[in-house]
């Protein structure tokens, strides 16, 4: 694991301690689960991520440009970097 340090509220810490007491685990613990539950509700889902890689097939055309050879340039352009 690797530490982190973050700043808190006075009430935030008291609140994480009472969470991490009822709990009975540590405090450490509820930022983790907290960080997994960010991490989980604001990844995109598989089906997004193809949703997004089927709507840049096909959207340049004819210019006789390289795109396989550039294809990353393409999707910078895009999606932004």
């Amino acid at each position: 694991m690797q530490r982190v340090q973050v700043q808190l509220t006075e009430e935030q810490v008291r609140n994480l301690k009472w969470v991490a007491h009822q709990k009975g685990v540590s405090v450490s613990e509820i930022m983790r689960r907290g960080a997994d539950e960010m991490i989980r509700t604001n990844a995109p889902t598989r089906d997004e991520i193809w949703d997004r890689a089927m709507a840049a097939v096909g959207c340049v055309r004819g210019d006789g440009a390289p795109v396989a050879e550039n294809h990353d340039d393409y999707l910078d352009e895009i999606y932004g970097s």
